[in-house]
């Protein structure tokens, strides 16, 4: 995958067993000298080591790749609501983002001790400033979302509400057997 395969002004909803792991893979191929990435963790998924193993295949140089991965560690819906709604456009708008990584959204806004509307007037409002920065800082942004066949309920009409305020949704293939 390249830097120009990732279309900026998008929000691009990534399903599948390994939608994390390219999460991390986009994340590498946007960086470039003067750029940052962004990743939103809500599931405490992101992996530095895959990044440096990643990054030496590349023949980067794993600290300098590592130091340009802006990390954000989100515990709760309202944090991640929060920081897409005022704190990204500020980081944005003061270092050269080059892409931002969304991994845990499902299970942030799945909280069963949250009310229901609450859930619907975050998520909306998340999904919104999201789609919004990704498109007037022309930017990629990417939601990493599970594989939908196992949903049902809540978690379903969460997924599907992602998948829709996306400009395209990319299922990757299942996995081979290793």
């Amino acid at each position: 995958m390249t830097r120009t395969e990732l279309f900026t002004s998008e929000m691009v909803g990534i399903s599948g067993a390994d939608s994390s792991r390219f999460l991390h893979q986009a994340a590498l191929s946007l960086l470039d000298r003067d750029g940052v990435v962004v990743f939103l963790c809500g599931d405490n998924l992101f992996d530095p080591d895959l990044i440096t193993k990643m990054a030496r295949k590349r023949g980067a140089d794993t600290l300098s790749v590592l130091s340009r991965i802006r990390i954000a560690r989100l515990f709760t819906l309202h944090q991640l609501a929060t920081c897409a709604e005022s704190r990204l456009e500020k980081l944005v708008l003061k270092e050269t983002v080059r892409g931002v990584m969304v991994s845990g959204l499902l299970p942030l806004f799945s909280e069963k001790r949250i009310p229901e509307r609450e859930v619907d007037t975050l998520l909306e409002r998340t999904l919104c400033s999201l789609r919004h920065l990704a498109h007037s800082c022309s930017l990629p942004v990417l939601l990493s979302l599970p594989e939908d066949s196992h949903l049902s309920g809540r978690c379903q009409k969460i997924w599907e509400r992602a998948a829709m305020a996306c400009t395209r949704l990319v299922r990757l293939p299942v996995p081979a057997e290793r």
